[in-house]
């Protein structure tokens, strides 16, 4: 349950920066991304 409301706070959260900081979040995301695959 804390999961999925995490998971939904984030998904806003990204969306809400999509609207105004777009080229920023897409760094800011595959970096995320790069980092997350790592810790894998």
């Amino acid at each position: 349950m804390l999961t999925t409301l995490v998971t939904k706070t984030m998904l806003v959260k990204r969306y809400e920066d999509l609207s105004y900081a777009h080229r920023f979040d897409n760094i800011l995301y595959i970096l995320y991304e790069k980092a997350y695959e790592s810790f894998l």
